[in-house]
């Protein structure tokens, strides 16, 4: 997948969960992303992060930065 699509995707989800508290955010978030992200899409976007995580929301980050 480009880059550019699993970003637009993540962030995607991240502005659905944008009107929770943070907590219920990131819970929703790493939730989602890893019940029905696929594992090549999930190692991706992990490893995007740890390259720097250029557009991604914040949310998303937070995530996903320790739950691997």
């Amino acid at each position: 997948m480009e880059n550019r699509d699993m970003i637009r995707m993540a962030n995607q989800i991240a502005a659905f969960y944008e009107p929770y508290t943070r907590a219920e955010a990131l819970k929703g978030i790493h939730g989602h992303i890893h019940s029905f992200w696929e594992p090549r899409m999930r190692k991706q976007i992990y490893e995007y992060i740890d390259g720097g995580a250029e557009g991604l929301s914040p949310l998303v980050t937070a995530a996903l930065s320790d739950k691997k």
